[in-house]
């Protein structure tokens, strides 16, 4: 039997590459690939990166621009409201004494309240027949001139239709030239705007009804606003009239740079800032910024909402010349090729070297697993090494890992404020305290102590061995003591340094798992904070109980909605001249079946929160258009209030569809309803509270500002509002006859209603005594326990049967006194 032989055949001689040649060209083409795709990849990156950081640089730009025309607007809007009050105070109290209008000025707190106003003024207009009896009044009673009033006489001499005197002395000024007998619509010396007369000024002011602005110095600092008075403070519809009705005009002078530097807007040095006016035809009136206009820099206008004549214009300087984000870029391309390279590398030491190829895995897992455990700002561990600590230190307390350790504690820090520091100074400096505060940290405590990062501005640190006998407690106030020295920020032209006060809350003993123990000490920050912050709270199983309460809280909430365990009662509201009922105001409460009787103060907060309150304020308007109903037909033509949440007010399309088909379903006239808004709300966004309530007024319904004098709200704001009631909030009230401070807050508001004309209504009477003061004042309604606490629907009808005059019955009985 013969063999055959396979013949063997060198693949060199076919033409064909050898089994290593194939090897090498695929190594090598393979490298190639991956060094092509991962330098497509890093340089793509690097483009994401700078179209990021230019993003990010405008929106910083941006926010501290908002920054300073918010505060600008904000000190503005004050002496622009406090002008508006002065006004309407003159025109409702023309005869007012100096010596009583002084005291106003002081009782509402201008010198503290207005920092940028140096004085106020009223100039009456005189006519040439009245200057005899005007003369002899005030030589009767001088406002408060210099030298001897006797020697009264007209400043500048002359006879003219009409002259501009002072009425009311100067409140903080003491320039002797407005003294007893100065005629300003003659007075020439007067600086004026383009050589136009100070009479011309007066005699515009007077004509368009708007504040006229002037300029009182070269430099454009200071500067004046004239308000024109008109008698009963009605402002006619056409200039002739404007001209007829005016009694003179309100006078302030204003220094801009206490009104800039009271805003904050000195703080950003980068910034060259101008307040501008439509009267000084757009040339600068006030001059915030210090130092040069800076030239090649971002220029943006914006129009102030405090009035439509006033526009602030900010021009950026560029960044200066260094490390910027093109320099990144650039340093991020070099690096991208230096990683292709390096990865060009560890592919070829793959295919040549396979052990030193595992000592370069090693190494390369090891940074993995940092990066996976560490905070990449600050180089902390992060929330899974925390935990893996915390889980260690939990083994040992009960002996698992060989003895037994005390049981751990756990701080738990927040710095208060931090927000607050990342708004300002922009998130690189914010990022840069971040780092500070953690090698702070570090530095306080012991070795063995574990610090790690949660995220954000949450830290916390874990205590052992020798720090536990020490005390958690005294460990916190060590921290809180090296975390309150001021940090130097130097991310700026000119290093700047910033204060920051921490809370902290403290879990110490043993726990079933490590997430108890940080969630602990996470409800003790949240009592920390709660009980006024830069303070440390050890955790109590009572504070657990309250996290559940709040929990269990919304669970009931919710089932409420669903099961309508909910009820209204009505307060009744009262005609303070006649004495009749006027309507009532729907208030809700819930019947719980555990708990009882619950007040709204008690569940309307957490309804506002997890969104409830709006199908309860849905369910409220529809049962109290129903109830209105069933009085009307009975014969009771009562109307009701009810109370609009700030979440249904800001879904304006469906409050206006809810009420609209409450209407239409009930029956109920619109003008029987009035929607009740909190002024808080309104002044949170004024041009779209105003189209809201434009909508809501079309429907024919009344509106009510409630809570009225605790939002800070501006005349000229409100002048834009479709409104029909002001309520005056309980606190003024209950403050008559106990603080003279309140009587004048109050007195302010009425008359304002009163300028506005629309009904003022007070919230809270309680006793005779604050009866008889918005009696008085000419208050138009009021409401409290005086007359009627809450009632039920039933309670209502009663309640009008047998007491046809409420007003008479209440003032005699005096039942809340």
């Amino acid at each position: 039997m013969t063999s055959r032989s396979t013949p063997v055949v060198n693949r060199a001689h076919r033409g064909e590459p050898s089994p290593r040649l194939l090897h090498g060209r695929w190594v090598t083409v393979s490298v190639w690939s991956v060094l092509v795709v991962a330098a497509a990849v890093s340089i793509a990156g690097a483009f994401v990166w700078r179209s990021a950081a230019r993003s990010q640089e405008q929106r910083s730009l941006d926010a501290r621009i908002d920054s300073v025309v918010a505060a600008l607007d904000t000190a503005l809007r004050r002496d622009l409201d406090f002008m508006y009050t002065l006004r309407a105070t003159v025109a409702t109290d023309p005869d007012m004494a100096n010596d009583r209008f002084s005291r106003w000025i002081d009782t509402v707190g201008a010198n503290t309240r207005y920092p940028g106003g140096l004085g106020y003024v009223f100039i009456e207009k005189v006519a040439a027949a009245d200057l005899p009896e005007f003369t002899r009044l005030l030589l009767a009673d001088p406002p408060g001139t210099t030298g001897d009033p006797r020697s009264f006489s007209l400043s500048p001499p002359g006879r003219r239709d009409s002259y501009c005197l002072i009425r009311l002395g100067v409140t903080n000024s003491a320039n002797p030239s407005l003294s007893l007998g100065h005629d300003h619509c003659a007075a020439s010396d007067l600086p004026g705007v383009h050589d136009e007369a100070t009479e011309e000024l007066f005699r515009r002011a007077s004509t368009t009804g708007e504040f006229v602005v002037r300029p009182m110095d070269h430099a454009g600092n200071l500067f004046g606003i004239i308000a024109p008075v008109y008698r009963n403070g009605a402002t006619p519809d056409t200039p002739q009239k404007r001209r007829e009705a005016t009694i003179g005009w309100v006078c302030g002078s204003f220094d801009g740079g206490a009104l800039s530097a009271g805003s904050g807007a000195w703080g950003h040095e980068d910034l060259w800032v101008e307040i501008l006016h439509r009267n000084t035809h757009e040339l600068p009136l006030v001059l915030v910024a210090k130092g040069n206009k800076p030239h090649g820099g971002t220029e943006r206008v914006v129009p102030l909402s405090a009035d439509r004549t006033w526009t602030v214009r900010v021009t950026a300087a560029p960044p200066p010349n260094g490390f910027d984000s093109d320099a990144q870029f650039r340093l991020m391309i070099l690096a991208a090729v230096a990683r292709t390279t390096l990865l060009f590398a560890l592919v070829q030491v793959v295919a040549t070297s396979r052990k030193r190829a595992l000592r370069l895995v090693e190494r390369t897992t090891w940074n993995l697993r940092h990066q996976a455990l560490h905070d990449a700002l600050t180089g902390l561990p992060n929330r899974a090494l925390i935990l893996e600590g915390v889980s260690r230190a939990l083994r040992r307390a009960v002996g698992q890992d060989g003895g037994q350790d005390p049981a751990p504690a756990l701080l738990f820090l927040d710095l208060d404020g931090f927000k607050e520091i990342n708004d300002t100074l922009g998130h690189e400096a914010g990022d840069e305290l971040l780092r500070q505060v953690a090698a702070r940290l570090t530095e306080t405590v012991r070795q063995e102590d574990l610090v790690g990062r949660l995220g954000g501005d949450e830290f916390v640190v874990l205590l052992e061995g020798e720090s536990l006998a020490e005390g958690p407690q005294t460990v916190a106030d060590r921290l809180r003591q090296a975390l309150a020295a001021p940090f130097r920020l130097g991310a700026f032209t000119e290093p700047r340094q910033v204060h920051i006060h921490t809370s902290i809350g403290i879990a110490v003993g043993r726990r079933d798992h490590p997430e108890d123990l940080l969630r602990d000490a996470d409800v003790a920050l949240y009592e920390a904070k709660a009980g006024g912050r830069d303070r440390h709270v050890l955790f109590a199983p009572r504070m657990s109980k309250a996290v559940e309460e709040r929990v269990r809280l919304d669970a009931d909430l919710r089932e409420a909605v669903g099961r309508e365990q909910f009820f209204l009662v009505y307060q009744p509201t009262v005609d303070l001249r006649t004495g009749t009922l006027t309507g009532v105001e729907a208030l809700v409460r819930w019947r719980h079946p555990v708990r009882g009787l619950v007040m709204p103060d008690d569940f309307i907060p957490a309804a506002e929160k997890n969104g409830l309150i709006v199908p309860i304020g849905r369910w409220v308007l529809g049962q109290a258009c129903r109830q209105a109903m069933v009085w009307r037909r009975d014969g009771h033509h009562l109307s009701v209030s009810v109370n609009v949440s700030g979440r249904q007010f800001d879904c304006e399309a469906d409050l206006v569809s809810d009420v609209r088909n409450c209407l239409e379903e009930t029956g109920l006239p619109p003008r029987e309803l009035v929607l009740e808004v909190t002024e808080t709300r309104l002044m949170r966004d004024v041009t779209a509270s105003a189209v809201h309530l434009r909508a809501l007024k079309s429907l024919g319904v009344r509106i009510a500002i409630d809570d009225f004098g605790t939002g800070y709200s501006s005349l000229a704001y409100l002048q834009r509002f479709p409104v029909d009631t002001l309520k005056i909030d309980r606190s003024f009230v209950a403050g008559i006859a106990r603080s003279p401070e309140s009587e004048a807050l109050v007195r302010t508001l009425v008359h304002l209603g009163r300028t506005l004309g629309v009904q003022t209504l007070a919230e809270g009477i309680e006793n005779r005594r604050q009866l008889q003061y918005l009696k008085a004042e000419q208050c138009d309604r009021g409401q409290g326990n005086l007359f009627s606490p809450p009632l039920v629907a039933m309670e209502v009808r009663d309640f009008v049967l047998s007491n046809p005059a409420v007003l008479s019955v209440s003032a005699s009985s005096d039942r809340g006194g």
